[in-house]
């Protein structure tokens, strides 16, 4: 049975108002399945008194001649106070293909957090299903469900808990809701230096107290408000005395002394702008005062998540906004600039000076004039951070622009060639074709037109980014020239939509007697402890890593490769009362250990497709003395990426906690050196050949 993507499920689940407790029907006493929906309206369900788990009766669901997903789904409309929630859930079933019950957690408009709980197979007893997930105060829509495939299956005693409390017993709290439509700020006329000079001042010291300020920290509801009625004066002859006349209402009750020399600072703020920038000597003492004020950890519109990075939570999304409103656009600038000022953890990595990314966009922002250009204009502005996690959600607007279509191939560029590495089932083309142009535009002309949207933590990621971007289309079909065997070929190409091209999944098997290959991107917790148990004697086992992990390996692998306690990697985190540092945190020492212990060699296959959580894990067990990495340079990205929120609705996403080498030194933008390089040729393409995996082997006779 194919899963459903659980993306659009998530946007198609039936809408359902948070009312009274009795609203939930979570223990089908009711005698209806409301406010539970059937995936189609076909699907056969009663209810079932003789067999039950709890009180009267269970809802029974029966398998229908449907091609599709069966099963029944819960919206749970509502905000809580809370960082973790747990869904529970007792199922009987009877002849299945496979049940799985599964619950997303997020917005109306985009998942943030997902768990699907191990399929049930056959015939079982009321057996209790649990799926936990973290849970931020945004979250306002708490989507829970039961699939399944052939057969019948039972359902009783459904609990949902918020920190271990009934949602039941829970009271929603308001998430804020008001915004305004417009921001009543229009450019008299085209901007002088100094009016810019002036923007780029005012946006500083706008994100600075939004951050620092302890009334503003406290509550910034109204603070792109502030920042509204209050651009008008970036016109005023006396700029300063207009922005101390503005500031001086925010009172400083107690200040501190923050003790910044005591503290290990993997990265420092800066805060010499104050001095720098600002003349006017009133004006400089009160900025400068807020630096020592007496705050909290506490941020409105930013917290900690239980695991590990940032939530950016409280912000206006403006959904509504005009794409001529100068001052929303304004504030889409400014909002970005300041996250990644004060809350990202590699901005001294950054080629650019940061001040200067800002001063570029705050008249590029205001000469857009579509909502096309606005949205090209914030995506040009976030990858402006060279970080592979830096990406904005695309919406029909960007895809209209990118291509809604791709060719159905994968491509790399080799040489500085764009070389098809795989290709549909039904394709024309054949790996090893070098793509020169589709429908009459050549590759070097699509590579310029595209670069400034596909820029990463390296070179080699920026160019997979590029070469993704560059096969995409408007067209449902088109004319592609490419060189095979030193011969131009005109193909039509019958496009696929750019978002379902799906590769074979490729999975762990044995090699030989003397090799294990295990593939992380399929490798679940069950498969890699069996694996492990039978290949304990093996001479090496593989591990491929490009690709993203299923699991998390650190914590899965490495306890069957070490007897003794070490750190695997190095992480630093946000200081939230002096925003802008980040401390280093207290190493983590890995203490699980496992039988039988494997002693053999480890090679750990990367390459560019190696990303953020598969290079954590391929840091982790370079700790192993037997390990050897071959292949190229990785992306260079890790640490958690966080979802924000722009104008006009654009959801984008930042890191935010930085991840390094056990002994401290950079990963980041570097990557994962290998001890043994390696690159896919187009000769190793054309022939189908993989030479990582072949080096692998051929290390290990040897």
């Amino acid at each position: 049975m194919k899963r459903i993507d659980l993306v659009v499920f998530f946007f198609i689940l039936s809408y359902s108002l948070f009312s009274q407790n009795s609203a939930f029907n979570f223990d089908f006493e009711q005698n209806t399945i409301d406010p539970w929906k059937c995936n189609n309206e076909n699907q056969k369900y009663h209810f079932d008194s003789s067999i039950k788990k709890n009180g009267n009766q269970s809802l029974l669901l029966e398998n229908t001649a449907f091609v599709g997903m069966q099963g029944i789904s819960n919206r749970i409309k509502g905000s809580f106070i809370g960082d973790s929630i747990s869904f529970t859930i007792q199922i009987k079933t009877e002849n299945v293909n496979e049940a799985y019950p599964f619950m997303v957690v997020g917005t109306k408009e985009v998942q943030k957090f997902f768990q699907m709980a191990t399929p049930l197979q056959g015939t079982n007893d009321w057996t209790k299903v649990e799926i936990k997930l973290p849970y931020t105060s945004d979250c306002d829509n708490i989507n829970l469900a039961v699939n399944f495939d052939g057969g019948k299956i039972w359902i009783d005693n459904v609990e949902v808990k918020i920190n271990g409390q009934d949602i039941e017993k829970l009271n929603p709290v308001s998430l804020i809701t008001q915004e305004r439509q417009t921001s009543e700020f229009k450019l008299k006329s085209s901007l002088t230096q100094k009016q810019i000079e002036n923007l780029y001042v005012l946006g500083k010291i706008w994100g600075y107290l939004k951050y620092y300020c302890p009334e503003i920290t406290k509550n910034s509801e109204n603070w792109d408000n502030e920042l509204f009625d209050n651009l008008s004066i970036i016109y005023s002859e006396n700029f300063e005395s207009s922005l101390l006349s503005w500031l001086s209402k925010f009172e400083i009750m107690e200040t501190t002394d923050y003790q910044l020399n005591n503290l290990k600072f993997e990265q420092e703020g800066n805060l010499d702008w104050i001095n720098k920038k600002v003349k006017n000597k009133d004006l400089k003492d009160l900025l400068l005062k807020f630096s020592n004020a007496k705050r909290t950890n506490f941020q409105y519109t930013i917290e900690k998540t239980q695991y590990s990075g940032l939530n950016f939570k409280n912000e206006h999304h403006y959904s509504d906004m005009m794409y001529n409103d100068d001052g929303i656009k304004l504030l889409s600038i400014f909002r970005y600039w300041n996250l990644v000022e004060y809350w990202y953890p590699y901005k001294k990595l950054i080629s650019k000076n940061w001040d200067d990314v800002l001063l570029k966009y705050i008249p590029k922002i205001l000469e857009t004039k579509s909502q096309l250009d606005y949205a090209l204009c914030l995506n040009e502005l976030i990858v402006e951070t060279e970080d592979s996690h830096s990406i904005i959600k695309e919406d029909p607007v960007l895809t209209g622009f990118f291509g809604e279509y791709t060719i159905p191939v994968k491509v790399k560029f080799i040489d500085k060639k764009l070389v098809v590495t795989e290709i549909n089932h039904n394709s024309t083309f054949r790996k090893g074709d070098i793509i020169l142009s589709i429908d009459k535009e050549s590759i070097m002309s699509l590579e310029k037109k595209l670069f400034k949207y596909s820029i990463a933590s390296n070179e080699i990621t920026t160019k997979r980014n590029l070469s993704k971007k560059i096969i995409r289309t408007s067209n449902f079909e088109s004319n592609v020239q490419i060189l095979r065997n030193g011969k131009k070929i005109n193909l039509n190409s019958t496009n696929i939509n750019a978002f379902s091209y799906n590769q074979p999944l490729k999975y762990s098997y044995e090699v030989n007697e003397e090799i294990g290959y295990l593939n992380a991107e399929t490798a679940v917790k069950k498969d890699i402890d069996s694996l492990m148990n039978k290949w304990n004697n093996k001479k090496a086992i593989i591990v491929d890593l490009r690709n993203y992990p299923k699991e998390n390996l650190t914590f899965l692998l490495s306890p069957y490769l070490h007897n003794k306690e070490f750190v695997g990697f190095q992480m630093t985190e946000a200081k939230f009362d002096y925003p802008g540092y980040f401390t280093k945190k207290e190493a983590y020492f890995l203490k699980e250990f496992k039988s039988p212990k494997f002693n053999g060699k480890l090679f750990v296959l990367v390459d560019e497709n190696t990303q953020s959580k598969a290079e954590f894990n391929a840091m982790a067990l370079k700790v192993y003395p037997n390990t050897i990495i071959i292949g190229s340079q990785t992306a260079g990205t890790d640490g958690a990426a966080s979802m924000f929120y722009l104008p006009g609705n654009y959801s984008a996403f930042m890191t935010t906690e930085g991840i390094y080498n056990p002994d401290w030194s950079q990963s980041q933008k570097i990557g994962i050196k290998p001890d043994i390089k390696v690159s896919s040729t187009l000769k190793s393409i054309s022939e189908n050949e993989d030479l990582l995996l072949n080096k692998a082997i051929e290390m290990t006779k040897n």
